[in-house]
């Protein structure tokens, strides 16, 4: 198992995602939007909206309501989170 798939499997979903917040991985609205820089620990991460592309939805998923987009985003924060983990 991973860290995260452990993490999910001891804390739950909401207290996995509160401990990841807490740890500094999480993305704003606008910085998601580009509105605003992305900067942790001092650092300016540059990103565009379309990092957070899931390659393995781009056919297959399209967000047109409001509440779309929000599960949309929800989403999308969690794929991040699951490549963060990879990368570490």
């Amino acid at each position: 198992m991973g860290d995260i798939e452990n993490m999910v499997y001891e804390k739950g979903l909401e207290g996995t995602l509160t401990a990841l917040r807490e740890a500094g991985v999480y993305i704003t609205f606008e910085e998601f939007k580009g509105r605003e820089p992305m900067v942790r620990n001092g650092e300016f991460i540059h990103i565009k909206e379309s990092d957070f592309d899931n390659p393995f939805l781009r056919h297959y998923y399209q967000s047109e309501s409001g509440d779309q987009q929000v599960r949309e985003h929800v989403f999308q924060q969690i794929w991040i989170i699951l490549l963060l983990n990879q990368q570490t």
